[in-house]
């Protein structure tokens, strides 16, 4: 192994223990090792030509909520056109904090012109303190190369004007993820890059193929990592809430009775279906996809992130559609366990479909009708 593979190895080694490692954040490794590609990433995401994206700056300050010279940080400032996009890279759940969506929320609402008079707040401040005037000093300086800022001019209109936006890079997709995106913020995963073609045709007009593909074991194995940690990997497919009888309804219910009654592992009849032909209320229909340990009750989570007033249910729907070898009645016990802590006074009735095509990989649609 030459010295390079086996650097190579010896991050690759470090980032997958770090995931584990309490107070070590495998994001601080995986932040140095794709900001070579964020710019890359972003325009894909934003399906925008390479040079309308600009990474600005990293680890920048903005205002906390209490208005103070105290700052927060974002991991990255990109600038998309005439947008500028304050980018935080999140590897877990749990890094999400409350108080820093706040603050990024709060930078967005005070505008562009706001961001840059603190910037400049922030370095006339740090003067006094001569290592963080050196960095914040490099900070600008390279802030000005992206630009075109001349020494002595003006903050240029393409910043000050600029509109500000929140975006989000994760790792994958778990039921939680969509609480980083609860207000509709942009985002994509790490995970899909690889599949996204407009990525690696920039990849390959920068010729930085070689650089990505060694790149891509790293965030695989950490993905391989997290999916370990977490005890399964989710994937929420679609929701949706019905909030009356309508047509609409109608065509949806007609298509389950369709589907699940034609023979399976365990079907239905139209007697177990006829609470939802019966329509009060609202009807919430959810479905989800997980690979892992307890996969099936991993997917009805993920199936029911979104519903509200769940509590309340009176039926419940668990429809699971995996390979033969995939079936395993203990964890649909657990899930219905789960489900009758959620909803105590619900009739629960599940149905089992064999689908072979599916891999490792169980599909779960949750319908529950809520008074």
């Amino acid at each position: 192994m030459n010295g390079y593979q086996a650097f190579y190895e010896m991050v690759k080694k470090w980032t997958v223990n770090d995931y584990h490692t309490q107070g070590i954040k495998a994001e601080v490794i995986l932040d140095m090792l794709i900001s070579e590609f964020i710019e890359e990433m972003v325009a894909a995401k934003m399906r925008k030509k390479l040079d309308a994206v600009k990474l600005l700056a990293k680890e920048f300050p903005i205002r906390t909520t209490d208005k103070n010279l105290r700052n927060a940080k974002v991991d990255y400032l990109v600038q998309v056109e005439d947008k500028i996009y304050l980018t935080e890279l999140k590897t877990t759940n749990d890094s999400f904090q409350d108080t820093q969506a706040a603050n990024m929320q709060n930078a967005v609402n005070r505008k562009a012109a706001d961001l840059w008079d603190f910037f400049r707040q922030i370095v006339t401040s740090k003067e006094q303190n001569r290592v963080d005037s050196q960095k914040y000093a490099f900070t600008l300086k390279r802030l000005k190369e992206k630009v075109g800022w001349e020494e002595g001019q003006p903050i240029p209109e393409s910043l000050t004007k600029a509109e500000l936006d929140i975006l989000y890079i994760g790792l994958h997709e778990t039921p939680q993820s969509g609480k980083f995106f609860r207000h509709g913020q942009k985002h994509f995963y790490l995970e899909h890059l690889s599949a996204n073609r407009n990525f690696i045709a920039a990849l390959e007009a920068h010729g930085k193929n070689a650089a990505w593909d060694k790149l891509s074991e790293i965030l695989s194995a950490v993905l391989e990592a997290a999916v370990k940690f977490e005890g399964g990997k989710t994937k929420l497919i679609k929701t949706k809430t019905f909030a009356k009888n309508n047509a609409e309804y109608q065509k949806f219910y007609a298509s389950l009775v369709a589907e699940l009654t034609e023979p399976g592992l365990i079907g239905l009849d139209e007697y177990d279906l006829a609470p939802l032909k019966d329509f009060t209320g609202s009807v919430y229909m959810g479905e989800a996809e997980a690979v892992g340990e307890n996969a099936i009750k991993l997917a009805t989570k993920a199936a029911l992130s979104k519903a509200e007033n769940l509590g309340s249910a009176a039926y419940v729907l668990l429809s699971i559609y995996s390979s033969e070898d995939k079936v395993d009645m203990s964890e649909v016990n657990e899930a219905t366990a789960f489900l009758d802590e959620l909803a105590p006074e619900m009739e629960c009735v599940f149905s089992i479909h064999i689908d072979d095509t599916l891999g490792d990989t169980v599909r779960v649609m949750v319908v529950a009708k809520i008074p």
